[in-house]
């Protein structure tokens, strides 16, 4: 009888401890693990910040290609990334000193995106110019299936040639539309360092600011710039159009702070991203 007992205690002891572990496993599952809701919340900000800085690049490539003047640069051949088609129409209205790139219902660039509708451009002088200010707006444009509507106001904060060309950028009106028919918003207030390459294909942008938006369910989040976010040109000429230098953090009112961090300069479309001081590494083009 006494060996059946401590048997019988042996046997419950043990189903004690795996009944904690099992509790205890599901706790860190649930509330640690960096989750798939935490990731897609990541990915829709990638896709979003990847859809406007294409934008963004294809109205600087334009202006940068239609300038004529004295502190104008030219792309080396085969450099340009989006506007080399015969399908694209650049129109730059330098009377009224506006530009418009018409991709008609849709044109394959020679990076391999598909894009479509206009980007008009404002401009009261070349935005390298102290002063300058630029306005991007979007008139049915779509990048590879992602449509985008907003406007982009730029406005130079050099105070004379011998400053660092440093520009404050404006979304407003800012949203994103994906090919099932989700949306989101975005509007944000940053300023961008425009580190110029003797050709514009080396050149970088750095990043700096906040931004707001709201996912497809319309829960809003915020997203702050903790580290200088790096752009570079060469990497996107790669495919690589998500930034590759600096961190952020996106708040949000349903669930803990996430920590994303897109590396060290490398060329590449990962990121770590952190939440509860757990990290998984994600792929930013899977998307």
């Amino acid at each position: 009888m006494k060996n059946v007992s401590l048997n019988f205690q042996t046997l419950l002891r043990f189903a004690c401890i795996a009944a904690i572990a099992t509790v205890f496993a599901a706790c860190t599952t649930e509330q640690d693990v960096v989750s798939q809701e935490d990731t897609d919340l990541v990915l829709l900000d990638a896709t979003a910040e990847d859809a406007f800085a294409d934008a963004e690049e294809v109205s600087f490539e334009a202006l940068e290609m239609t300038d004529e003047s004295i502190y104008g640069r030219t792309f080396q051949t085969g450099s340009a990334r989006a506007l080399t088609n015969a399908c694209v129409t650049i129109t730059n209205d330098s009377v009224n000193r506006v530009l418009t790139i018409d991709f008609g219902t849709g044109c394959v660039g020679p990076d391999g995106r598909t894009r479509s509708g206009q980007i008009v451009i404002d401009y009261t002088r070349r935005l390298y110019w102290p002063g300058a200010t630029l306005s991007v707006s979007l008139v049915n444009y779509m990048v590879d299936s992602v449509a985008i509507a907003g406007t982009k106001t730029y406005t130079n904060l050099m105070q004379n040639f011998r400053d660092t060309l440093s520009l404050n950028v404006t979304l407003s009106g800012g949203s994103m539309t994906l090919a099932n028919g989700n949306s989101a918003t975005r509007s944000f207030t940053r300023t961008t360092t425009w580190v110029r390459g003797a050709n514009p294909a080396l050149d970088e942008f750095w990043v700096d600011g906040s931004l707001q938006g709201s996912r497809f369910n319309g829960n809003a989040f915020t997203r702050t710039i903790n580290n200088t976010l790096v752009f570079r040109r060469g990497c996107r000429r790669r495919g690589v159009h998500n930034p590759v230098e600096g961190t952020v953090t996106i708040t949000r009112s349903n669930g803990p702070n996430i920590e994303v961090d897109f590396g060290n300069g490398a060329c590449d479309t990962f990121a770590d991203v952190t939440v509860n001081g757990n990290t998984r590494t994600i792929d930013l083009s899977q998307r």
